[in-house]
């Protein structure tokens, strides 16, 4: 089976849940067009510009968001006092500050699921891309330092893999209920020390990754099924 997009998808506000798309449209300036373009920042009067993911209610530090919807109205999000951020899709308000894309590898979730013997749903790491027909843990071949420069192609985008996917605690947050129910990241530490027990991010040279960081180089548009070359 050739390496391809099995599902796409865009997150339209950060820490919420993310919608599946048929089509993503990539540009090299934000990365995903309209994905985490809106968040909830814990100041009130927080300006409208790039912030560490602790600033913002995500859910790392507030579960219960994890399966609201985009659509969800502001006054039913259940945060204390803060701003709505806006970006009006000058940039992205994404973990990682610049234009990325973030890519999920379903091999490596499913080498996850059984290794823990657990139903892990990938939706928990909040990717923009699912591939499938790819070998577990092929993606980390791919970061080869930080930022990484190696290049890969999907459909007819060409994307710089820059880094690994360093996870916190948002894993933990089930999408469906927002209860943190899986004790997922110390459990993804033993999965990774078991299975690829020299690995370490080149980032920061944590065990604890999954999935990696895009950076795209021209503008277009990602469909379910295009196949990856890298």
């Amino acid at each position: 089976m050739q390496a391809h997009i099995s599902q796409l998808f865009r997150f339209p506000t950060k820490g919420l849940a993310g919608k599946a798309e048929p089509t993503l449209t990539i540009d090299p300036l934000v990365g995903v067009v309209g994905d985490r373009q809106r968040a909830f920042a814990k100041k009130a009067g927080q300006p409208t510009a790039w912030a560490p993911k602790g600033q913002f209610y995500v859910s790392m530090n507030t579960p219960h968001l994890a399966p609201l919807a985009h659509s969800t109205p502001t006054a039913d999000i259940p945060v204390t006092v803060g701003t709505e951020v806006h970006t009006h899709g000058a940039f992205n308000l994404t973990d990682t500050k610049g234009p990325t894309v973030t890519l999920l590898n379903l091999a490596t979730v499913e080498r996850l699921q059984e290794w823990a013997n657990a139903d892990i749903d990938p939706r928990r790491f909040r990717m923009n891309l699912w591939v499938s027909g790819l070998e577990p843990f092929a993606e980390l071949a791919w970061v080869n330092r930080h930022p990484g420069n190696r290049r890969i192609h999907i459909g007819n985008q060409p994307f710089v893999v820059v880094d690994a996917c360093e996870r916190c605690k948002a894993i933990e947050a089930n999408p469906s209920t927002g209860q943190r129910d899986i004790l997922l990241l110390p459990m993804l530490e033993n999965f990774m020390e078991d299975n690829l027990p020299t690995y370490r991010s080149p980032h920061r040279q944590v065990r604890t990754v999954m999935g990696v960081i895009l950076q795209p180089e021209t503008k277009g548009v990602l469909r379910t099924q295009d196949i990856l070359r890298a």
